[in-house]
């Protein structure tokens, strides 16, 4: 087991340069002592697995590194998630808001930052990002390596704002030397080197083993209930969430306010026809990473599925896919925008569609999505926080 110990002298150091990179931040934010060791196998964890073709249509994982040094970048990169040092006062990481047995979610209905303030929105999991193309919740980002590092330079979250000063931060400890030098060849930090570190860390979190990936491969029953489950979920929902990791492909306003206060893709878009939109979530380990939704309104999967069953609102920007379309006037012309948002829905008469669905078949559909719960996932050594306080 490799251990790394924090001298004091370096934390010193740390502190000072850190205050003068970051002489914009008030004096209340003052870096605190870190006070840990890392803890690490001698030999790496193994991240490059194969995975089942329904996930993965080559069976592999789309790592940006090297396949020869996958499991070297990794390792580099769950350190740094799981490091405070990545915020400016020491006190938050990654994995602060994304939490190895929620799912890597956080629980809360919105994150809290490095000051004990709230974020704007909930904190999503994280699996399968590998085979996703947009990220964060107004999906903003469509690059993994570039979505890596906003957290640690946000204000709120982790409040680096200078990159410079990360990398200045990790330069004065030699485990990240030793570390770099494995995943890179040479002990030199940079910023790129942290976003492929992090990036092929998060892409390593696949989630392939649930009750649901062992049923596809004829390992393991469902029961009627989860059978009727899978039957309503094909019926209603796969639209929007499909594939091996039931993602979204793309963004959409599912009709949760008539006035929403937080904009959502309409916000960076600057795009009133996007007004309300956000990223679709993809849905494995759904059951342990709630509340639901961009501003964690719905506390239980019980909720979303009564949104979606009756309570849809029609907004003028409402996906076309939650349309009921048999309502519309007689005479009316449907002539679906680009992309599938935004209509003068009211202008038609239709209204948004109602699933009305039986109380047994709203517990058919929870029992559905309770079997994409990964517990490999959230408990493999792997993805969990290496950094031990000091002895």
């Amino acid at each position: 087991m490799k251990r790394f110990n924090l001298p004091f002298c370096s934390l010193l150091v740390l502190l000072t340069s850190v205050v003068a990179l970051e002489s914009c931040q008030p004096a209340s934010d003052a870096p605190i002592l870190v006070n840990e060791r890392l803890e690490l196998p001698e030999t790496n964890l193994e991240y490059d697995r194969s995975m089942p073709t329904h996930i993965s249509w080559n069976g592999g994982i789309p790592f940006a590194s090297p396949a020869q040094d996958v499991n070297a970048v990794a390792t580099l990169g769950r350190v740094l998630f799981y490091d405070r040092k990545l915020s400016f006062n020491n006190t938050t990481s990654c994995s602060s808001c994304h939490l190895a047995h929620l799912g890597f979610a956080d629980g809360q209905q919105v994150s809290t930052g490095m000051q004990n303030t709230q974020t704007k929105r909930n904190a999503p999991g994280i699996a399968n990002l590998a085979f996703e193309s947009e990220f964060f919740w107004d999906g903003r980002r469509n690059d993994l390596e570039a979505m890596v590092l906003d957290p640690v330079q946000d204000h709120v979250e982790m409040g680096l704002s200078n990159l410079d000063a990360v990398v200045s931060k990790l330069s004065h400890f030699e485990e990240y030397q030793s570390l770099f030098s494995d995943a890179f060849g040479s002990p030199e930090i940079t910023e790129m080197r942290m976003r492929t570190a992090l990036s092929d860390f998060i892409r390593s979190m696949v989630s392939a083993d649930t009750k649901f990936d062992q049923w596809t491969a004829g390992t393991a029953n469902f029961n009627g209930q989860e059978l009727r489950g899978k039957e309503l979920f094909d019926q209603h929902c796969q639209t929007c969430h499909g594939g091996g990791s039931f993602g979204g492909w793309g963004w959409a306003n599912i009709g949760l306010d008539e006035d929403y206060q937080d904009q959502g893709v309409g916000e960076w878009q600057n795009w009133d026809g996007a007004n309300g939109a956000f990223l679709i979530p993809q849905l494995r380990n759904v059951a342990v990473t709630g509340p639901y939704m961009h501003d964690g309104r719905f506390a239980t999967l019980e909720e979303v599925i009564d949104h979606y069953d009756q309570n849809i609102v029609l907004h003028e920007n409402l996906d076309y896919r939650l349309i009921d379309f048999s309502t519309a006037d007689e005479g009316s012309i449907v002539d679906l925008p680009f992309g599938g948002i935004g209509g003068d829905w009211a202008e038609m008469g239709v209204s948004p569609r109602r699933l009305d669905l039986s109380g047994a078949d709203k517990a058919a559909l929870v029992a559905f999505l309770e079997t994409l719960t990964d517990e490999e996932l959230m408990t493999a050594e792997r993805f969990q926080n290496p950094w031990m306080p000091a002895e």
